[in-house]
């Protein structure tokens, strides 16, 4: 239980503080963090990461090359974040834990060679620092641009844009605001493969479920646009204050973004915009009726004060006001609709 708490805990963003956060957290920020807890004896946060740092894929190569590094140099017992430890529970098994992150590094560099599996883990971590520094340059922030253009602009084939992992992850939720519908099919697509999450129900239904289909991938990258993108210097220093348990409430709430239901599985923004109409509608027509009856009420009173039967009504306004308004709603809705009190909602 405790490791779902903590995993809760960051998902609602409550491990971080609540007004200000000096932890300048970036994508390789996290990216490491992630490593740290694929460290962790537990398999729970070992799944767990290795799905974070699949997300993020060639983002997290150079930080988990780093990692490999570290987990070479080791002498004696640490625990997952690299600290001496006799605790045995805590203990990481390097060995282990070594041939995790080389089999973990095909999946993160979108490279999968045939053969290199059957190598020592020592001399596959030496393989991937030679292709990390061959194909560094492919991951320039000017060239993930470019191909994801000539991506979506239908140019190139989805795998050109999937061997860029985690970088083109930014480009193509840009893509999603271009007026061509197959660029944001196209975008779709590759964002589905990349991450994994599909919200098209069925490729004949893009054109109805478009419009949500990009309003769920901009909520999603919202959320994890740090995990993706490389910031300023200013929005380091804006995260300072945004990055916090108030701040990324604060920003939800200022985007419209209430996240999606559990119940519909569809984004409460939206929902509430369903239903809108319907709720001005019964709030227009309850201020109506309660002018109608309120307005020549308080005339008769003025015009009859002080007799019995301004007191009359003056008791009975007082009584109705002290009624719970949830009480006299379920009251009416059993009287009107004849049926049982819908105590469930």
């Amino acid at each position: 239980y405790e490791d779902l708490i903590e995993q809760n805990r960051r998902m609602l963003g409550l491990d971080k503080p609540l007004i200000f956060n000096f932890d300048f957290e970036d994508r390789e920020y996290l990216a490491r963090r992630a490593l740290h807890d694929f460290l962790r004896p537990s398999k729970f946060w070992q799944d767990d990461a290795a799905k974070r740092l699949r997300m993020v894929s060639t983002i997290a190569v150079k930080p988990a090359l780093d990692f490999g590094d570290r987990l070479l140099k080791v002498e004696g017992a640490i625990d997952f974040e690299f600290e001496p430890t006799r605790d045995v529970d805590k203990q990481v098994d390097v060995e282990q834990s070594l041939q995790r992150l080389v089999a973990l590094l095909p999946a993160l560099a979108q490279h999968r060679p045939s053969g290199l599996g059957d190598l020592p883990a020592q001399e596959q971590l030496g393989y991937w620092k030679a292709w990390y520094a061959e194909n560094a340059e492919r991951f320039t922030d000017a060239n993930v641009r470019q191909t994801v253009a000539r991506y979506v602009s239908g140019e190139v084939e989805a795998t050109e844009v999937q061997q860029l992992g985690g970088y083109s992850i930014p480009h193509l939720v840009a893509a999603l605001d271009s007026r061509d519908d197959a660029a944001i099919l196209r975008a779709n697509n590759a964002l589905s493969g990349l991450t994994g999450f599909n919200f098209l129900s069925q490729p004949a239904a893009f054109q109805a479920e478009k419009a949500e289909i990009v309003q769920r991938w901009k909520t999603f990258y919202n959320r994890e646009s740090i995990r993706f993108q490389d910031f300023s210097t200013f929005r380091d220093i804006l995260h300072i204050f945004t990055n916090t348990q108030f701040g990324i409430w604060t920003l939800q709430v200022v985007k419209f973004d209430f996240g999606t239901s559990y119940k519909y599985k569809r984004s409460v923004t939206r929902l509430m915009l369903e239903r809108i109409p319907v709720s001005v509608m019964l709030a227009g027509l309850s201020i109506l009726f309660s002018y109608l009856i309120s307005i020549p009420l308080g005339i008769f009173s003025a015009v009859k004060k002080g007799t019995t039967t301004d007191k009359l009504v003056t008791v009975v306004l007082f009584v109705l006001y002290a009624l719970p308004s949830f009480w006299v709603a379920q009251m009416l809705l059993l009287t009107l609709t004849g049926g049982p009190t819908p105590w469930g909602g």
